[in-house]
Order: C-alpha cells, then sequence, then structure tokens
C-alpha cells in the first residue's frame, strides 16, 4: 500500500565505536562521515519534505550517532517506534544509509527508496559494481547528499512516477536476481538446490 502522504524517513547507519575485525564497511568514527551527509541532505529539502521528515534509529553499538544528529535535527522528528516495518509503512520515502540489509528490506516493500552513502568507506566485490553504476544512474544509489536533496525534491509531490518508470523497474528487477528476490515464495526449493551443488 502506497502511503502518499507519509514521511520522508531516514534510516541511519550505526556503528561501533571502535574497529574490532576487518569489514567492508566502517566499524569506528569514520562512520561519522554519514552524519556529514544527513546534516547536508536534511539543509537542502524542501520546507515540505521537512514537516514530513522522520528518523528511525538503530540501536546504539557505541558511536552514539544520535548525539551529533540531533544537533542539526529537532527532536519531534525523531520515531519512538523501534520496529522498522512499522516506520517503513508510515513512509512516502525511505532514505537508507547502508548497503545493507535493510536497504533491500526497504526496496522489497516497494516504497520509493534511495540509499545514500560515503561511498569511500564501502569495499564489494567486483561482481557487484557494474549493478552499483546501474542504481546510480536511476538515481537510487548516491554518494553525494545535496544530488540526493535535489533529487527527493524534484519526486516529493509523485514519487511514484519515477519508482515505477521503466528505467527503474527493469534496475529493480536485476538487482533482485542478482542480490535475491524478496518476493520468490520458492525461495526454500532455490536454496536447497544452490547447496545442493556444494
Amino acid at each position: 500500500k502506497k502511503n502518499i502522504n507519509g514521511n520522508c524517513l531516514l534510516v541511519p547507519y550505526a556503528s561501533d565505536l571502535y574497529c574490532t575485525w576487518i569489514d567492508f564497511c566502517p566499524n569506528d568514527f569514520r562512520a561519522l562521515k554519514h552524519v556529514e551527509q544527513y546534516k547536508i541532505l536534511y539543509e537542502n529539502l524542501h520546507e515540505k519534505i521537512k514537516k514530513q521528515f522522520k528518523i528511525k534509529l538503530d540501536i546504539s553499538k557505541g558511536l552514539n550517532e544520535e548525539k551529533y544528529i540531533r544537533r542539526f535535527i529537532e527532536d519531534n522528528k525523531f520515531l519512538k517506534d523501534h520496529n522498522l516495518f512499522s516506520a517503513f509503512g508510515k513512509s512516502k520515502i525511505i532514505i537508507c544509509t547502508y548497503p545493507e540489509t535493510t536497504f533491500i528490506e526497504a526496496l522489497a516493500t516497494d516504497i520509493p527508496t534511495i540509499l545514500i552513502y560515503p561511498e569511500k568507506y564501502w569495499i564489494f566485490d567486483n561482481n557487484i559494481l557494474e549493478l552499483i553504476d546501474k542504481l546510480i544512474d536511476a538515481k537510487i544509489i548516491f554518494h553525494n547528499p545535496k544530488e540526493a536533496s535535489i533529487h527527493l525534491n524534484n519526486i516529493w509531490d509523485n514519487p511514484m512516477l519515477w519508482w515505477e518508470s521503466d528505467k527503474v523497474k527493469n534496475i529493480l528487477s536485476e538487482t533482485f536476481d542478482k542480490i535475491g528476490n524478496p518476493f520468490n515464495i520458492n525461495w526454500i526449493v532455490e536454496w536447497k538446490k544452490e547447496l545442493g551443488k556444494i
């Protein structure tokens, strides 16, 4: 169900205070680069979007990003409900800020979704780089927060025009084919087949 009067939902990245293992994502103070992006994004949004802007925080893992976010975003923007899917359901547009499971879950809701993250701190397998380029071209992935805010300003009144365009539908279909289709009701059979090959 599309929520045409819903929120512009930001789902911030939560990181550990210290890097304790080698990973493809920032697990220390570098994660505050995400917070810098939120600030630029928020400052460049039209007022009508800011009125509908909400933040669904994750549980802090030690870095306490919330403290930094509250320096530039008002208290009434923070959701008290910790249920991610409830927050998704009340949204007109979802802004994910890390290329992990939450982003795929947001895409699976079929609610217009963008992903913004600082490219420098995330490492991907070469097999996925072409897909990322296509998602950037379709204005689903952004590394520049000002460009993301311009896109949101442009689509806010009717985001479904963009979301249901052939270009976006095609790249979403390709994305689900490449990383796993959340709409596939036969997923157990497919996993059994793949594991059987091993």
